[in-house]
């Protein structure tokens, strides 16, 4: 194989999840901020779908192991009859001799309340969703019922194809369709992002040259994958082995070319000018922009000559008042040539000029900005997130995350900027989604 030919030491390429080797593109990370606030609000329903292949289980198995404070049971495809089992299973709840679905829902609802208590959430992911039957779904909207304070004590995320959203829309559990509050598509990748994530898979596996892979190689595994993560996996092994079979140090696009005729099922490759909307963004944008310039020229050219047009019969008027004063040459002609004299506006001119010099105006602008500061009054919060909140580098939620606030603890807030509070955690500053920090007073605590 080719791992030993490139020097590999694990293979880059698999076709099973792998959340080891998992790479967080611009989609991933959409759905995966989306997921946790969804989760974090207690809301209960969630949605996620998106096409087989695009990395919807790996990010199941992600969520398992970063969430905080929060229990997870990830349930994959199972019969109906084992579900409610199998949930059991997924939290370590002994519930073997269980045999009706009371009794099932009685060991959980005890689970559940004594993980809230100790202020941590529940999560119950249940993997190809769109696979069971109705009834599965009203025994899994039983479960959003129950609540404590309006809080939901456990909240179900149900992964799936686009199938999954048409049964929950036009199937026979309308009720469950209305409480899902949060649906989320895991989008394909980007020309971008595939490009990127073929570098992590190389260098995850540790490949002796990160630039074993040639760009134009990149473009043509584009052209035929479409951006789904496990057909890039799929083209990229079959044109690593058909470069080894060569001798070909570098994989370039002839060897995706032999790959695909390996590969049976394919997809009809993108277009150059669907890929075109990828490569060139920015010449996209160079064009409006001189578009936009051009159109400012033309006016500022248009003004110009309008002016121009507009000084030039002023000009013609004094030279039809020169010449009659030099045919007739009557006295009073000769008082009307002194009437330029008004043309001596110089006095209306002086007058303006003092009033030029109110240019100590520059101490009024400031002086109003700066008033704000007064307004930074430090101000306290009380976290509300239950599973702890994340602070993040920039007031958004694609933001990175650099911490996180513990539930119930008693935070300081520096300023706020639209739904975020600015706050400092372990000495670095970050930013609080507001919707989780209660304000309090410097002297209250949070119960």
């Amino acid at each position: 194989m080719y791992i030993d030919f490139f020097g590999f030491r694990d293979k880059p390429f698999r076709l099973t999840p792998e959340p080891s080797a998992f790479f967080c593109s611009l989609p991933h990370d959409r759905a995966m901020t989306m997921l946790e606030y969804g989760i974090n609000s207690r809301k209960g329903f969630m949605l996620l779908y998106g096409l087989p292949g695009t990395g919807r289980t790996t990010l199941c198995f992600l969520l398992r192991e970063t969430l905080v404070n929060c229990s997870v049971s990830y349930v994959p495809k199972t019969s109906d009859t084992d579900l409610l089992q199998k949930i059991c299973n997924g939290f370590g709840i002994e519930a073997m001799f269980k045999s009706t679905e009371n009794e099932y829902f009685g060991v959980m609802m005890d689970y559940f309340v004594g993980e809230y208590k100790k202020g941590r959430n529940n999560l119950i992911i249940i993997d190809d969703a769109d696979e069971y039957s109705i009834d599965s779904f009203r025994t899994l909207e039983k479960l959003s019922e129950v609540e404590i304070e309006q809080c939901k004590l456990v909240q179900v995320l149900l992964v799936g194809t686009q199938e999954l959203c048409s049964k929950l829309m036009y199937g026979n559990v309308k009720n469950l369709s209305e409480r899902v509050l949060s649906v989320t598509e895991l989008n394909l990748l980007g020309l971008s992002d595939t490009a990127n994530y073929l570098q992590h898979r190389i260098r995850t596996a540790k490949g002796t040259d990160p630039e074993v892979l040639k760009r134009t190689a990149v473009v043509e595994i584009f052209r035929y994958s479409h951006g789904l993560p496990l057909e890039i996996n799929l083209v990229a092994d079959k044109a690593f082995q058909a470069a080894a079979d060569a001798k070909d140090k570098k994989v370039g696009p002839k060897h995706v070319k032999e790959a695909i005729k390996h590969i049976s099922g394919i997809r009809q490759p993108l277009r150059v000018f669907t890929i075109a909307q990828y490569l060139t963004p920015v010449l996209i944008l160079l064009v409006l922009l001189l578009g936009g310039l051009q159109i400012k020229t033309f006016y500022d050219m248009k003004d110009i000559e309008e002016q121009y047009a507009g000084a030039k019969p002023a000009v013609e008027e004094t030279v039809h008042e020169a010449e009659p004063v030099r045919t007739s040459e009557p006295a009073p002609v000769a008082e009307t040539s002194p009437e330029p004299a008004p043309v001596s506006e110089p006095e209306p001119i002086k007058e303006e000029s003092p009033a030029v010099q109110p240019v100590r105006i520059p101490a009024v602008p400031v002086a109003a900005p700066v008033t704000p500061p007064a307004e930074p009054v430090v101000k306290y919060g009380c976290i509300t997130a239950r599973s702890g909140l994340k602070m993040r580098n920039q007031p958004s939620p694609s933001g990175e995350v650099i911490g996180v606030a513990v539930y119930n603890s008693k935070v300081r807030l520096t300023g706020r900027e639209g739904e975020w509070w600015r706050s400092t955690i372990n000495g670095r500053e970050g930013w609080l989604f507001a919707d989780y920090v209660n304000e309090i007073n410097q002297q209250d605590g949070c119960e």
